[in-house]
């Protein structure tokens, strides 16, 4: 919500845009024990509206939270609060009439973060939290394909 509206508004009649996606999701963790997003909620819908409001003509995705994981009991599990925020990003996008993608889900959903790190070649880093190259380029083809679906299918309903 701290966007400047008159400066996105220059941009958008310089360079107008078809698509805009937002992503904000893992460094939302600070701790394992981290569940509770209220603070998130409202300036993020603010962030949305306001984009959607200077940037009239364009497709908004809000990618959801990708997996993160911790240690609990010595071993690396998702984040526990990854459900309360992917819920909280659905519903923000849900609210403000964008697309959501559910990155977790896409990944591989619970447990995802560690597969990437332990498989051969690993995708992710053992920060458990950042995908490398490999993880990265394999996410941004998802996003892409499913794009492409949604895409495809427009086309079709405009035809008839």
């Amino acid at each position: 919500a701290g966007f400047d509206s008159v400066f996105l508004q220059t941009i958008n009649k310089l360079h107008t845009y078809d698509l805009i996606i937002m992503q904000y999701g893992v460094n939302l963790f600070d701790k394992p024990s981290d569940v509770k997003f209220d603070w998130y909620y409202q300036p993020m819908k603010k962030s949305v509206a306001k984009l959607k409001n200077c940037f009239t003509e364009a497709d908004i995705v809000l990618l959801g939270c990708a997996d993160r994981s911790f240690r609990y009991n010595n071993e690396y599990a998702s984040a526990k609060g990854l459900p309360v925020i992917i819920n909280m990003q659905q519903k923000i996008a849900f609210e403000n009439g964008i697309h959501f993608y559910n990155t977790f889900e896409s990944m591989g959903g619970n447990g995802s973060m560690v597969n990437w790190v332990n498989s051969k070649p690993p995708l992710a880093y053992k920060d458990y939290m950042h995908p490398n190259a490999a993880g990265s380029e394999l996410m941004g083809k998802g996003i892409f394909n499913a794009i492409m679906i949604e895409y495809n299918k427009f086309l079709k309903t405009s035809k008839q």
